[in-house]
């Protein structure tokens, strides 16, 4: 009966010490806390009046330098490209134009290009009628005559003078028999077209062959 004064003390007292300890802890959190906001308040520079008129002095000598840079890049842009930028003008059209020059030269077929019967021609690739005589050849083409043998009857009537060109031309096509006449000095795309179509009445090419003989 005698104890229960004393256990009910203690454990009184063992709460009431709990509660002071709690509270101190949290009389310590708030202290740090307090400290380091006045150490940052403390960190932050403090400028007087004068201070700050210089620096904003100092930010409008800035901006009035920024602004008249970009008033004399305006300025040079409204006076058109200096004595420098028209030379490089200069130099850049003279090479263009030297460059076109060359460019004309190569396409311009030379003086003595051939046709593709090997004559030569003028500057459109056609026979130059001034030089070439005006005569009438009939060739006779006998029956199943080859590509080849074609080619070398009409060699030897100075019909053409590139067989290879006329082969290569006549490839795949068939040469057909009879009498063909070619007047002047045909091309070889002339020829082609010429051996190629109605040869000749036989009893006209033997008369004119005669007449000729």
């Amino acid at each position: 009966m005698n104890k229960r004064p004393f256990l009910f003390g203690l454990g009184v007292g063992i709460i009431i010490g709990a509660l002071l300890l709690q509270l101190m802890i949290v009389g310590e959190r708030q202290a740090s806390g307090l400290d380091s906001f006045q150490k940052e308040d403390a960190g932050e520079k403090l400028y007087t009046q004068s201070e700050l008129d210089e620096q904003l002095d100092s930010e409008r000598e800035k901006l009035q330098a920024q602004q008249g840079s970009s008033g004399s890049v305006g300025q040079k842009e409204q006076n058109g490209p200096s004595a420098g930028d028209d030379n490089e003008l200069q130099s850049e059209e003279a090479a263009n134009s030297a460059i076109e020059g060359n460019s004309q030269q190569e396409q311009q077929p030379p003086t003595g290009q051939e046709t593709a019967g090997g004559r030569p021609a003028d500057g459109n690739g056609s026979a130059d009628p001034g030089t070439v005589e005006d005569k009438r050849i009939i060739v006779r083409i006998p029956p199943n005559t080859s590509l080849t043998e074609a080619a070398e009857l009409l060699g030897k009537n100075n019909i053409i003078t590139d067989k290879t060109t006329f082969i290569d031309l006549m490839r795949n096509l068939k040469v057909r028999a009879g009498y063909f006449l070619f007047t002047g000095s045909p091309s070889v795309q002339e020829v082609k077209k010429i051996i190629t179509g109605k040869p000749m009445p036989p009893e006209e090419a033997e008369a004119e062959l005669a007449n000729k003989a």
